[in-house]
């Protein structure tokens, strides 16, 4: 009978170790983010290196930040950092792309320096989503941040993305951008 159970421990770890390890491999450095509560429900994969910095959520609106535990410091410009801002389509925001323009404006208002990398299009959970990618700096003398944002709209809702970091970590920064985009979903 021992043998019997060896044998048998032998095929369930040949079968089961291969399924692990190829199943593990998908996403693999991802980690799933879910939101159940507020006006919308979606998920998305985020990288296994950030964190929740902040969650607000509201029957009107749902605002999220990530930030990198690897790039984190006090100096915001200097941080590597995901945003998801959700709310309602209304009469001062009637669709995706006022709520872009929106954006625009205010960094326009706010920051110095202001330089497009270029215009972002993409398809998000079925949808067309526009925005752009630009680099700029929160002050005249402050160092550069490289912002990527998107603005789609879906079932009454206006979803943006953002994403930012300082130069040196702007190809991460974008990786971690577009597998968000990619693996958005809309849940019931």
């Amino acid at each position: 009978m021992p043998h019997f159970r060896n044998i048998l421990l032998a095929i369930i770890l040949v079968v089961t170790v291969p399924l692990v390890l190829v199943t593990g491999c998908k996403g693999s450095g991802f980690v799933t983010y879910t939101q159940k509560a507020g006006p919308a429900h979606f998920s998305f994969e985020y990288p296994s290196t950030y964190k929740v910095y902040s969650s607000d959520v509201s029957d009107a609106q749902i605002q999220l930040a990530f930030t990198d535990n690897t790039t984190s410091s006090q100096e915001p410009s200097q941080q590597t950092w995901l945003k998801i801002d959700v709310f309602p389509v209304d009469a001062g925001t009637p669709d995706a792309a006022t709520a872009f323009e929106n954006e625009a404006s205010a960094v326009g208002l706010l920051a110095a320096d202001i330089h497009t990398i270029e215009q972002l299009s993409t398809t998000v959970v079925g949808v067309q989503g526009n925005g752009v990618a630009m680099q700029y700096r929160l002050e005249e003398d402050s160092p550069p941040i490289v912002v990527r944002l998107i603005y789609f709209s879906k079932s009454g809702m206006i979803y943006g993305v953002h994403a930012g970091s300082n130069p040196e970590n702007a190809e991460g920064s974008k990786a971690a951008f577009d597998n968000l985009l990619k693996t958005f979903k809309i849940l019931d």
